[in-house]
Parts: C-alpha cells; structure tokens; sequence
C-alpha cells in the first residue's frame, strides 16, 4: 500500500517501555498470585502435617510409657521395689518396643539405662522431670531433637522414661511427604503448563492483530491474521480483517479518484495554457503591434506618443506575464528536455526574484530520463515547495535544491533557511494554507511515495520526497 510520512515532532510522550504485554500481564495477574498462593498453602499444609505428625507419635510414645509402666508395675508385683528386677523388666519390656528408656529416681538421677542411652547411669537426666504430670500420670518431654515421655511406676520410687529421636520417629512420614512434594511439584508444572497454552490460545491472535497493524500503520501490505482463538478473540480478529480490507478498498477508490481528480486537474491546466498561448498571447501581440502603429501615426503628438509608450510597456509587461503563467500552467521544458532542465529554469527564476547567488539546483547522480508521471510529479512538488517559498520564506537567504538518482528511486529535497514555522502536534501540519501540503503529499502517494516535511521556527524548511522510478 501506498505510504507517506510527515517529519513532525509531536509534543506527547512515547509510551513507556516498562508497561506490560498482553502475555506479560496475563502471568503476572495469574501464574504469579497462583504460584504464590500456592507454594502457602502448600508450606502450611506440609507445616500442619508435620506437626500432627510430631504430636501423634509424641501420643503414642506417652501410651507406650504408660503401657510398659503398669506392665512393668505387673511383673515386679511380690517381688518389692528392688532395682535390678525392675531394671530387667524395663529391659525386658522396653527393648521389645524399639525405644531408649531410663530409669530415674525422684532426684533426676539415672539408675539404669538401655544399652543405647545416651546419658549413663549415674547421671542426671537431661529433661526436667519436675513439669507437670499430664493425664494418666504420664509428662510430655519435648527438645529440638528428641521426645520423650516420662511416667511414674506405681509403688515404686522410681519413674519411666522412653526416648526417640525425631528423625527415626518421623522416619515413615519422609517418604509420604516427599511423594506429596513431588505431587505438587507435577500438578503445579502441570497446571502451569495448561495456563500457558490457554494464554498463548488468547495472545498470539492479538500479537498477529497487533504487528498487522502496525504493518498497516507504516503502510506496508496487509496479510489477515488467521482466525484461530477462543470465540471472543476469533470475532475480534474477524472483524479486524474486515475492517482493514473495507479501508484498504476504500483508500484504493479514493486514491483512484485522487488520479483522475489530478488527471483532470493537469489536462485543465493543459487547456487553459493552450488558450493562453494561442489566444490571450495573440491578441495581446496584436495589441502591442496597433500600439506600434498608434506611435507612427502620433509621432506630431509629445503627449499621445508618452500614452502610447506606458500602454506599451504595459501591454508588454501583460504578455510577459501570460507566457509565464502558461508556461507554468504547461512546462513545455519537462516535456522536451526532462526533470532536471525544469527544476533548474524554476529555480533560477526564484534565483532572480531573491537575488543572485541565493538559489542554487545540485543533481546527483547519472542523470536520466524517467516516466512522464515521475517527472511531472517531482516537478509539481518542487514547484510548490519554491511557491512556498516565495510566500513565507520571502527572507531566505539560501534556498538549496537536490536532484538525485539513485538506483531503484529518485530522492529530491528543497530546503531553505527562511523563518519556517511550527507543526502541529499530533497532525503534522501547519496551521497555515495545508491545501498546498496536502497536494504535494497526495501526489506523492500516488506513486508510492515518500514525502516528509521538517520546520522549525527560526530554522528553516526541508521538503523531501522519494519515489520509485520508472525508466522512460
């Protein structure tokens, strides 16, 4: 499609490059929370189950004590408090249950132990057996790395003491928890994945709407996203290529009567210079010419011959003129001699209003002969930028146009250091006579063209225009 830029500036800033894409804000508004909430309810459940586990086997640790007291209480029942007898039942009876025990007195100190015991006999025990009894006379000991339960045995000076450490009393649950931890860890993966196939079924139909719109935007050819997606985004893209295939039809019609519409335009021109030249310019030749005889005729007359003389340089001054505004209306000199012969007798004309040494016509390049719509084109659009000129920038002291051809295009520029002027934000264009920017835009998007425009007050003008040539 046909493109054209305008070299502005607008006074509004570029959005930030920290906002979110689409894809960006679905995970940030959704994976993040869901991973976060997760991973809690997770750590707490792990947390929770943990604990009850501690406190279950911390439970049944106390019933064993408890158990193994009243058994022990059975075995030594006729045999009196003796120690050696309850230190083998305890052995005995403890043993059996896998546990360390000790056997204490109502001083903390230890009478005997298992085999296994960490603290000797002798010693004083490392818990403090003065807590309070919990129900059934049995206590719950508890240190970072050990439970213990210590009970009283009935009739006796003595008490019980089982002892486990927590990693072989939580031992069967490592398994169980480490099998929830990866169950997890899968259904997280699992539903992450999920989420992200649902995001990009969502996303990648709006990021193909997007970069096509952006390609329409620059004027690049419209290729329609396919239409695949949930039955939201699937309408969406629908009517977005419909949209854009409406406005590209329409901007093709519009761009069809733009051609006839300037068509026209140049065949008028064409029309009304033929009349010029061939009725105006006469008439105004028979005019001088009786003007001449008049002269013959009142050569007796001082007065007459003066009337005579300022009706002539009158007359003359009108035909000039008329040759001018047809030969502007139809350049015959495009036709006959090329791009680079017109620009250069229109700038040596602004040359002569300005003054000498202020217009100057560089070309670039092998100079070439290109289709009459290229030339007539540039031609118009450099014409318009020193009529421009002429208007605004009458105080330019150096007007400088290029002509260069290049390989594949044709690269013009005009450029003044007159007052110039400010573009309007947003639009690009001044807030003075647009018509003549808009016909040199229009022009140039006829040919699928490039036209730019940069001013500044105080810094001057640069009209620039590219187009593809057609060699001729």
């Amino acid at each position: 499609m046909p493109s054209a830029r305008v070299g502005w500036r607008p006074d509004v800033d570029a959005p930030s490059l920290s906002r979110l894409s689409l894809r960006q804000s679905l995970a940030f508004w959704t994976l993040v929370p869901m991973t976060a909430f997760s991973l809690i309810v997770v750590l707490l459940a792990f947390g929770w189950a943990w604990r009850n586990v501690q406190i279950v086997a911390a439970e049944r640790n106390a019933s064993l004590a408890y158990v193994t007291a009243l058994a022990i209480h059975e075995r030594i029942v006729g045999a009196g408090a003796q120690e050696e007898p309850i230190c083998a039942a305890i052995g005995d009876l403890a043993t059996a249950a896998d546990r360390t025990w000790y056997l204490v007195n109502t001083d903390q100190e230890i009478v005997c132990a298992s085999p296994e015991a960490r603290f000797r006999p002798g010693q004083i025990i490392g818990y403090d057996l003065d807590e309070s009894v919990a129900a059934l006379g049995v206590a719950d000991l508890r240190s970072r790395r050990y439970s213990a339960s210590y009970v009283l045995i009935p009739d006796t000076p003595w008490g019980l003491v089982l002892e486990e450490s927590r990693d072989s009393m939580l031992s069967p649950t490592y398994a169980l928890v480490m099998a929830l931890s990866a169950l997890t860890i899968v259904g997280l993966v699992l539903a992450f994945w999920l989420l992200f196939l649902g995001f990009n079924r969502i996303s990648w139909p709006l990021q193909a709407v997007t970069e096509q719109a952006q390609r329409v935007a620059a004027g690049e050819t419209f290729d329609p996203p396919d239409v695949d997606g949930p039955v939201e985004v699937e309408a969406l893209v629908a009517a977005f290529n419909r949209m854009v295939t409406e406005l590209g039809e329409q901007r093709d019609r519009l761009q069809e009567y733009a051609t006839r519409m300037l068509n026209s335009q140049e065949e008028e021109r064409r029309r009304i210079s033929r009349d010029l030249h061939d009725e105006t310019a006469q008439e105004l030749v028979g005019l001088i010419q009786r003007i001449d005889l008049g002269r013959l005729a009142a050569e007796d007359d001082p007065q007459m011959m003066s009337a005579l003389d300022e009706l002539g340089e009158l007359a003359n001054r009108t035909l000039a003129g008329v040759r001018r505004t047809s030969q502007a209306l139809r350049p015959l000199i495009l036709e006959d001699l090329g791009l680079v012969a017109a620009v250069q007798a229109v700038v040596e004309e602004l040359g002569t209003e300005l003054g000498e040494g202020q217009a100057f016509c560089e070309v670039i390049g092998e100079e070439q002969r290109l289709s009459p719509e290229v030339e007539l084109t540039a031609f118009r659009i450099v014409q318009e930028a020193l009529t421009n000129v002429r208007k605004h920038a009458a105080d330019a002291t150096r007007v400088y146009v290029t002509v260069q051809f290049l390989r594949d295009h044709l690269h013009v520029s005009v450029e003044d250091n007159g007052c110039g002027f400010r573009l309007l934000p947003r639009t690009g264009w001044t807030n003075r006579e647009q018509l003549g920017l808009m016909g040199m835009r229009e022009r140039a998007e006829l040919l699928d063209g490039t036209w730019t425009i940069d001013s500044r007050p105080g810094e001057g003008t640069r009209v620039t225009l590219e187009l593809p040539t057609h060699i001729a």
